[in-house]
């Protein structure tokens, strides 16, 4: 069965962001967006199958960028928990 949901997870790369993701990807009918600040980071490569990578910064991000980075979503889920 080919993935169908697409769940959009922001803070992709951090602790909770990774966990979230592996609970996600245990079910068939979904796939992710991760949202992540550098693409080219190490956490970030770790991000594979039916994941895709997307650059996005929340601090800096404007309302075009945030509907690009959400489009066709059918839930987005926000693991960003800010900085110091």
């Amino acid at each position: 069965m080919p993935p169908t949901k697409l769940i959009v997870v922001a803070g992709a790369t951090g602790r909770l962001g990774q966990l979230t993701i592996t609970a996600l990807l245990a079910h068939p009918d979904v796939r992710i967006r991760a949202l992540v600040r550098d693409p080219a980071s190490p956490s970030a490569a770790s991000l594979h199958g039916r994941t895709e990578v997307m650059r996005f910064d929340a601090e800096s991000a404007d309302a075009a960028a945030c509907a690009a980075a959400t489009a066709g979503a059918f839930a987005v889920v926000s693991t960003l928990q800010g900085g110091p």
